[in-house]
Formats: C-alpha cells, structure tokens, sequence
C-alpha cells in the first residue's frame, strides 16, 4: 500500500507542475505562489479533519523548529514559481533534485548522518544530470551570456538549498503528532508569507491582481490540488514504508512531469536533456541503494 501511494504522489507531483506552468502563462508568480500553498494548507485541513488529529496541536514540543522549517519552505517556494515562470520543467525539476545532495551534504554535517559510497556516487550523478538538463543548447548558447537569461538556474538552487534546510528542521522536530497536522501550520505559515509577497514584489502593482482568465485560473487551481493531493500521499507513504524508498519513488516525478510537459506544454527534448534524465534516474537509484 505503501508503494502505491508513493506512486500516486509522484504522478500526482508530475502532473502539478504542467498545470503550474500553463497558469503561469498569465499569471504573476508571485499569485501562483499564494494561491497554490493555500490550496495545500487547505488540503491538509482537510486531511487533518478526517483522520481527527487537531487534538494533537497541543503535542507540539518544538515551536522553534516548526517555525524554521516553515519559513525556509516559503522561502523554497517563492524561488522555485520564479524559476518556473521563465526556465523549462526538465530544467526545473533537475535542479529541484539537487536538494536530495544538499540533504545530504547538511544531514551529514548537522545530524552526523552515514554517507554510503553509493550516496557519494549517486549524488554526483544527480549533480552532473542537473548540469546536462540545465545547460544551453545550440543557439541557446549565445542567449546564455545575456544577462538574465539564466536567471532561472539561481531561483532553483536557491529553492533547492532553502528546501534542504527546510527538511532538516522537519527531521529535528520529533513531536509525536500527525504528519498532517504539522503540515498544516507549515502551509499556513508559506501561505502567509507568500501572499505578503504579493503586493511587495509583483510588477506593475494593481495590474497583477486583475481577474485572472477562466483558464488560468482552473490551471493554478489545480496546480495547487493535485500538488497538495500528493504531498498528502507522501506523507501517509512515508508511515507504511521507509523514508528513503518512499523518497526515491517521489523524486521520478520528473520522468512524468517531462512526458506531459512533451505532450501539453510542446517543450522540446533535447538528446542533452534526454540523456541528463537517464543519469538523474540513476543517480535517484544509487542514492537510495
């Protein structure tokens, strides 16, 4: 069961990110942002709801590091929908994988986690694919060296650096509380952040809170849902299987999100592209062994 819910989440991840993008077509990011993670903290109201866990709000014992681990989360989404909005999904995604190496680089240094010889090998992997994905390609060369024009490749280390630091806060906080009560007061904390960030950040001011197009708008809102379906998924994953094998399932949404991206979105594939997914898949599978 397990594992079928982890793989429910990683397709649910990977078709997210393709509504994501479609909406933000039209969109300013930084509304994205706000209303996606108010659709997740939603989500997880609900799921908390359900499965009756508010009662354990009082069984918090590290405020602390819930409030780090939310506010760096914000932080990794705010970056990750700027990236979004101007860099290709592959490229996107690959860069998010790297958060997997920095886990690791901080787990190790903070929480004097075990590095295997195959978590090494399978992190450089992950690093060169991330390269091959990202990298310009024939005439994209040129445009490289225009100032803003890989601009993407910053937000999505930024989002990756700040989402490892996000998780090893969440691993620090050992309260015995649902997973899905936690990830509420997390969500609600990104939601506010980012609709703060609203009327800060965007351009053109009162322009960016115009109506929103029917499409758009179905596209961020289910953006936000099928995302948030599967972090829920995840997470319940996660309490039936270990950590790491729920972990490398998740991460291969990138293999789906490129196919629709392919079939809905009309982004080329590159061979470069291409082949830096096949060492990503391995680098995923190393790390995991």
């Amino acid at each position: 069961m397990g594992l079928f819910l982890a793989l429910l989440a990683s397709a649910s991840s990977g078709v997210s990110v393709v509504f994501s993008k479609k909406g933000l077509a039209g969109v300013d990011q930084y509304l994205v942002n706000a209303i996606t993670n108010t659709v997740i903290a939603g989500i997880f109201v609900a799921a908390a709801a359900l499965a009756g866990s508010f009662v354990q709000l009082t069984e918090l014992q590290h405020p602390v590091y819930l409030a780090i681990s939310s506010l760096t989360l914000a932080v990794t989404w705010v970056f990750y929908y700027l990236g979004l909005s101007e860099g290709p999904v592959g490229g996107v995604l690959a860069l998010q994988n790297l958060s997997i190496v920095f886990t690791m680089i901080l787990e190790g240094m903070v929480l004097s986690a075990p590095l295997t010889y195959s978590m090494a090998v399978g992190a450089v992997l992950i690093g060169i694919a991330s390269m091959l994905m990202t990298g310009p390609v024939g005439e994209n060369w040129k445009a490289a060296g225009q100032v803003g024009a890989c601009r993407w490749i910053v937000y999505e280390l930024l989002s990756s650096a700040a989402m490892a630091v996000s998780f090893i806060f969440t691993k620090m906080d050992t309260s015995p509380v649902d997973s899905n009560v936690s990830s509420l007061i997390r969500y609600a904390v990104v939601a506010l952040v980012s609709w703060i960030c609203v009327p800060i950040f965007s351009k053109n001011g009162r322009a960016k809170f115009a109506p929103m197009g029917k499409g758009a708008r179905r596209s961020v809102l289910l953006g936000g849902v099928f995302l948030g379906i599967g972090y829920v998924f995840l997470y319940r994953a996660m309490t039936l299987e270990t950590a790491t094998l729920v972990t490398t399932i998740f991460r291969f949404n990138i293999v789906i999100t490129m196919l629709l991206s392919a079939v809905f979105l009309k982004e080329r594939q590159e061979r470069r592209s291409l082949a830096g997914l096949l060492v990503m898949t391995a680098g995923i599978v190393l790390f995991a062994v």
